[in-house]
């Protein structure tokens, strides 16, 4: 368990991952003093931590730009934001309806934003004390189980099926239950009415009292990742 937090501690070793809006002019560089406003939307996760440390260290300064960050409550908000012109720079996560929704809008993917690797986890399956008696202890358990999601939406869902993918796993096998939040996910497991709750890890390992913690990074590695944009000017820099 110690080990566990300490990973959580230390473990928050990601880059942002940002969309930018097709068509906003590149900065080339402010005079002393002139710095551009850079307004960034994004949730309150524990993966943007980063940006929050290249603010304080003053790396959007030295670029001549001036972070004002506005956090909304999910990322499909971050996308709205973006797409409408509310904000310059979101950090979302990476899915289908994420996809569809920045080819529509023509939105910009310019960096990654985290990575879920052994020993640094960011979402596990918080088991329940049932499911894991009746033998939920491990990737197995997955075929037949009943397991709450926030929503199918989401970057962790996509793992799920990708571990299910990798351990040859049939995907109707797998019950998801959306649950649209990790408080409604830990109701429903204290309730019984699933066997587990996908979770961020911070979260599964708080409430774990005594149930079994399955890491996803211990069966599957993946990676939210993206290539600069065409037409980019900018060198270097944030």
């Amino acid at each position: 368990m110690r080990a566990h937090r300490h990973h959580v501690r230390t473990g928050i070793k990601f880059i942002c991952c940002l969309i930018l809006l097709l068509g906003c002019p590149p900065i080339h560089g402010a005079a002393a003093g002139e710095l551009e406003p850079a307004r960034i939307g994004l949730t309150r996760e524990a993966s943007a931590a980063p940006l929050f440390v290249a603010i304080a260290a003053g790396y959007f300064t030295a670029e001549g730009l001036d972070p004002q960050v506005t956090f909304v409550k999910t990322d499909s908000a971050v996308l709205a934001a973006v797409a409408s012109g509310k904000v310059d720079i979101g950090m979302a996560s990476l899915s289908a309806p994420f996809y569809n929704y920045a080819a529509a809008h023509s939105l910009k993917m310019i960096a990654s934003r985290s990575s879920d690797q052994t020993g640094f986890p960011m979402y596990a399956l918080l088991v329940s004390r049932k499911a894991h008696a009746s033998g939920f202890t491990g990737v197995r358990g997955l075929s037949d189980a009943r397991i709450g999601i926030p929503g199918a939406d989401s970057g962790s869902y996509y793992a799920l099926f990708n571990i299910a993918s990798r351990f040859g796993l049939i995907r109707g096998s797998i019950k998801t239950i959306s649950l649209k939040s990790p408080v409604g996910e830990l109701e429903a497991l204290s309730r019984g009415d699933i066997d587990a709750a996908l979770l961020p890890f911070a979260i599964a390992l708080h409430y774990a009292r005594g149930r079994e913690l399955l890491p996803l990074s211990d069966f599957a590695q993946w990676q939210v990742s993206c290539s600069p944009p065409r037409g980019t000017s900018r060198q270097g820099g944030t």
